[in-house]
Formats: structure tokens, sequence, C-alpha cells
């Protein structure tokens, strides 16, 4: 699948990003701390389900290996998972 998306939450402390993929649908991605994603960067080659992937910041021309952590969810979800870590892990 190459699905595009755009960044729309970065937490630095957990290394979590939440990207809009469109349909008020969203991933969460998880990458490495020297990683250069900020919000409003537009990723591309992104996929669904748990998976390691090699994918393009098109805002920064940057090929970036990240790792897509659940298919596709609600946009409101994948801000609170991003925003939230330690909630969900203790609701686990």
């Amino acid at each position: 699948m190459n699905i595009e998306g755009r960044v729309i939450n970065v937490n630095r402390k957990c290394n979590l990003a939440a990207v809009d993929i469109g349909w008020r649908m969203a991933l969460v991605i998880e990458f490495s701390a020297d990683t250069p994603l900020e919000k409003g960067d537009k990723l591309e080659q992104l996929a669904t389900g748990y998976r390691k992937l090699n994918i393009l910041n098109r805002s920064k021309s940057q090929e970036l290996v990240v790792k897509v952590l659940a298919d596709s969810m609600s946009y409101g979800l994948a801000e609170f998972v991003v925003s939230e870590p330690e909630a969900v892990s203790q609701a686990a």
C-alpha cells in the first residue's frame, strides 16, 4: 500500500507521531530520537498494520525508517495515543 499523510502530532518523549491519512483516519508511528520529523510534514509510502517501513518525508526530501504500530484508527484516537502514552499503557 502506498499511503500519503500529514503529521498532526509529535511526542518526542516517547518518539511517537500521529499521521492524518484522510477520511478522519490516522496512523501512529514510532521513530528514532534523531529522526527529523515535525508537525505538518508530508509523509509518503506509508502502509497500515504493524511493520517497519522505509518512508519518504516529502517536506524534507529525506528517507526515514519508522515503525507503524497498528492499522489505521480514528483521528482522535491516534492523537490521544500519541499525546497520552502513559495513560494508554496503564489501561492495558
